[in-house]
């Protein structure tokens, strides 16, 4: 991790990356947003918000043409539910979503997911 929270700046709003991360051998940074607090029963709502503020931050980035790709961090319970089920299959693969999995007890990504890059 290099740097907790990356501002983004708007005319009238600053908004907030939770994550800047890199990995210096392979010379990539990647931006990630995390929702950690998410409870069980709420993923439906969890999700709209989730994938709102994703793609609010990614459009921001593509504005300022930040190139850093932008990673939605969720718990695993999550992926395993409302993620993995038609709509947030349809959602992840149409907008290009890409995903870290983790582990919230272990605290440990379980997976990777990077969708194609889109046109």
């Amino acid at each position: 991790m290099t740097k907790d929270q990356v501002r983004l700046k708007t005319d009238y709003r600053t908004l907030f990356i939770d994550l800047e991360a890199s990995h210096e051998e392979q010379q990539l940074v990647i931006l990630i947003e995390v929702k950690g607090s998410i409870q069980e029963n709420q993923t439906t709502h969890e999700f709209y918000n989730a994938v709102g503020q994703y793609l609010t931050y990614r459009s921001l980035l593509e504005a300022a043409l930040d190139q850093r790709p932008l990673y939605l961090a969720i718990p695993e319970f999550m992926y395993n539910g409302i993620f993995r089920q038609d709509i947030g299959g349809k959602v992840i693969t149409q907008f290009g979503i890409h995903i870290i999995v983790f582990n919230p007890e272990r605290e440990e990504i379980t997976q990777w997911i990077t969708q194609p890059k889109r046109s």
